[in-house]
């Protein structure tokens, strides 16, 4: 007589622990319907995917997305042995990040320079991460609406718009698919532990930072994770339904050996934070504590992390700028801000027992954001959308568990909640359909930063200076000349100082001349603007590498310099150059057409006499 083989009883609670009889038993969502979630990963796709859909005819921007793309003959070259030298070798814009820039080499293989591709790839990305999200925190707690909900938001959220539809922060969510599957990674070794595993984790937490340092936070997210919900060591606390508390103990070798297996990653993370610091500070990316003093610093700091809780409750006013105040921050801001976040932590840690969730969520959110809170402060701006991409997982965690909670004992607790998420989802769809309009192309994204943000700090300026440079490469025939009159109204409107013709035709930059109230500068656009600019590295041939301090100099360039400024200066005033062999011209055909829509007389009068001489 055989007996019967007991199987280990894995046993789920209302917090989301999963525990086992001898060991770590991941759950593998059994009690889920496998239709329910391949239904919901479906819905995911095809919502998320329908919200970005009208980024496929957006543009670039000039924020950035010159440096990154249009301007970089770096990504432009292809995949050639030089370009992917430059990806792994050279540092630029503040980050070494070889991974996002041979992505955009690819998508320029692909694509070239249109950016409908590379806004597609971008969110492929995003659909991919809520995916993956979904999927590792079904893994971990078995719970599919929490872990459904938490995966909606974080498609949905407006606050996330501006990690996909802006080209040139493709490595946030490209970092971001390595984060998640770092993490799917550790779940399984924690699984079944093997060094194959193990080595797994180690490529996609490498390649992620290799993306964007953002990762250098994940190795404390995942012992976050070793206490809930993989529950890999415990703390004395409660079961949260109600029955006789079981207490457990704390086993300190425990948590030794889980922070001892993590070494590497910390090392990494270590390394890349050096590196990054390194690179920011040699670029000049970091601000000196004379222009923000480290008082602003950490006031700035305080208002920001409950700012970026306003805005995930209620996102509105979003913008691609947030001025950094500087030292006009009141201090007293700050101390409240601070008090009330010791408040919630002092709260989250009391119930760290019963709800293990709220810790787990709150320290994710504090400690992601860290890097980029703004202590150590690389740029002019007080906070970032994009920077709150990984750090909200931690705020959604909260409410997908938290919320039902809280309802526990109510009697139509499941109606409320299906009500509840039935309403606010659709509501933060529809927002970030709204928000993803603002990025259609640098007048419209720049329009709304002026009219959502005080603009009131001198650091403001450059977003008034980025709306007056996206007149690129237009202008030869009446239509497209009119396009760009249009345009360039649109940006004095918005506030813009000047107006930048770059390679657009003479006679367009000439009539923004004559016609607009602020000044129009000419770069291969003729002489007739009201200024002529120049690259210094285009008048002597130099490249965009700067010499290094362990190389030789042979020779001293500034007398040939001054030389060359001299003459340049005096051939613009006699309006020498440019001439014609470095101008673009309309046809006199397009000309006139253009000059009679537009009511430019003196032009017409123009024409009439050259017209005359023949």
């Amino acid at each position: 007589m055989t007996k019967r083989s007991r199987k280990k009883k894995t046993i789920y609670n209302r917090t989301g622990h999963f525990n086992s009889l001898n060991k770590v038993v991941l759950p593998q969502a059994g009690e889920a319907n496998k239709t329910m979630k391949i239904a919901i990963c479906i819905f995911l796709v095809l919502a998320t995917a329908t919200i970005y859909s009208q980024v496929q005819d957006h543009e670039f921007i000039n924020f950035d997305d010159d440096a990154y793309i249009t301007n970089n003959l770096n990504v432009q070259a292809g995949f050639t042995r030089e370009s992917i030298h430059w990806a792994f070798t050279k540092s630029h814009y503040g980050d070494w990040q070889p991974i996002t820039w041979l992505s955009y080499i690819l998508d320029y293989q692909l694509y070239g320079l249109n950016p409908k591709g590379y806004h597609l790839t971008s969110l492929f990305f995003h659909i991919a991460n809520s995916l993956i999200l979904f999927m590792v925190l079904l893994r971990m707690t078995g719970a599919l609406w929490q872990c459904s909900f938490v995966a909606a938001l974080f498609a949905f959220h407006p606050l996330n718009v501006e990690s996909v539809a802006w080209a040139a922060e493709r490595k946030n969510v490209l970092s971001t698919l390595f984060w998640l599957l770092t993490m799917w990674a550790y779940i399984r070794y924690a699984e079944k532990p093997n060094i194959k595993r193990y080595g797994s984790m180690i490529l996609f937490f490498i390649l992620g930072l290799m993306s964007k340092p953002m990762l250098i936070t994940l190795p404390f997210v995942l012992l976050l994770m070793d206490y809930w919900p993989l529950r890999r060591f415990k703390l004395g606390q409660e079961k949260g339904n109600g029955d006789i508390p079981e207490k457990y103990t704390d086993k300190g070798p425990d948590i030794l050996r889980l922070v001892r297996e993590k070494i590497p990653l910390f090392l990494l993370a270590t390394g890349a934070g050096i590196v990054t610091f390194i690179v920011q500070k040699s670029g000049g990316a970091l601000q000196s504590m004379e222009t923000i003093s480290l008082s602003a610093r950490l006031t700035n700091a305080m208002v920001s992390y409950l700012e970026y809780l306003e805005k995930t409750v209620w996102p509105k006013g979003l913008a691609v700028f947030y001025p950094h105040p500087g030292n006009a921050l009141a201090a007293w801001k700050g101390i409240l801000c601070g008090l009330a976040l010791v408040g919630i932590t002092a709260i989250v840690i009391k119930f760290i027992r019963k709800a293990p969730y709220l810790a787990v969520g709150w320290f994710w959110y504090l400690g992601t954001l860290v890097p980029v809170i703004g202590i150590v402060q690389a740029g002019f701006q007080a906070m970032a959308d994009r920077y709150a991409y990984v750090p909200l997982i931690g705020i959604f965690i909260i409410a997908a568990w938290g919320v039902p909670e809280l309802m526990a004992k109510w009697r139509h607790r499941d109606k409320v909640l299906t009500i509840l998420a039935g309403v606010w989802i659709p509501i933060l769809m529809t927002m970030t359909w709204a928000q993803i309009g603002h990025w259609k192309n640098s007048i419209t994204i720049f329009e709304h930063a002026i009219s959502v943000t005080d603009n009131k700090y001198s650091i403001f300026t450059p977003v008034h200076n980025n709306l007056g440079s996206a007149l690129f490469a237009k202008g030869k025939t009446a239509e497209t000349a009119k396009e760009l009159v249009e345009e360039a109204q649109a940006y004095v409107d918005a506030g813009c100082f000047s107006i930048l013709c770059e390679v657009t035709s003479e006679e367009m930059c000439q009539y923004l001349a004559e016609t607009l109230p602020v000044p129009v500068v000419s770069l291969g656009a003729g002489s007739r603007a009201d200024g002529v600019h120049i690259i210094t590295s285009d008048l002597f041939k130099l490249w965009e590498e700067h010499v290094p301090r362990h190389s030789k100099v042979y020779t001293d360039l500034i007398p040939i310099m001054e030389d060359v400024f001299t003459r340049y200066r005096d051939e613009v005033r006699d309006y020498v150059y440019p001439g014609p062999e470095h101008t673009v011209f309309m046809s006199d055909e397009e000309c006139e057409k253009f000059a009679k829509d537009m009511g430019w007389v003196s032009k017409l009068e123009e024409l009439d006499k050259k017209k005359s001489k023949k």
